[in-house]
């Protein structure tokens, strides 16, 4: 995932569909926004959005908080991705930092398995303002990888300040 996820960044923003579902984050003071392809189904969860790749091989979320809660959300989130049957390989580990529409991206990349065979992980943090973060996750099969890799990039290159 993380050729495909940043492919376009690197190389310059992609267009998102007019008919995305824009959603502001957070709900109650928005400091960004992110298009969600209708087709995955988006729905709004607490402090965010989350969507499943109408393949169902690839899911993506992202899930405000302040920079002191940053840690809690982060192992919050990889207690939902165990919780959900991944295991992540953390001797895989890579990290990349880059800049998507002017908001600086840490990204944590790793290999792991699910109960139907390898994954790619990848969080995403991007610094929105000196208190608020947002936590980008997307977990993929290798074939929802390769099948949805566009669609990702152009998620990630959705997502802009307000």
């Amino acid at each position: 995932m993380k050729k495909t996820l940043l492919a376009a960044l690197l190389t310059g923003a992609l267009a998102t569909s007019a008919t995305a579902k824009t959603f502001e984050l957070p709900a109650a003071n928005p400091a960004i926004t992110v298009d969600l392809p209708p087709a995955w189904k988006p729905t709004e969860v607490d402090n965010g959005a989350e969507a499943t790749s109408p393949d169902g091989e690839t899911y993506i979320a992202f899930e405000t908080a302040t920079t002191k809660g940053m840690e809690k959300l982060i192992d919050d989130d990889i207690a939902f991705l165990t919780k959900s049957g991944v295991t992540i390989d953390r001797s895989t580990q890579q990290t990349q930092d880059t800049t998507v529409n002017g908001l600086p991206v840490s990204f944590l990349h790793w290999k792991g398995k699910d109960k139907d065979g390898p994954t790619a992980v990848t969080l995403g943090i991007v610094g929105v303002t000196d208190n608020l973060i947002v936590l980008m996750t997307a977990w993929s099969s290798p074939a929802g990888d390769t099948a949805n890799g566009p669609a990702l990039d152009k998620i990630l290159a959705s997502v802009k300040r307000r």
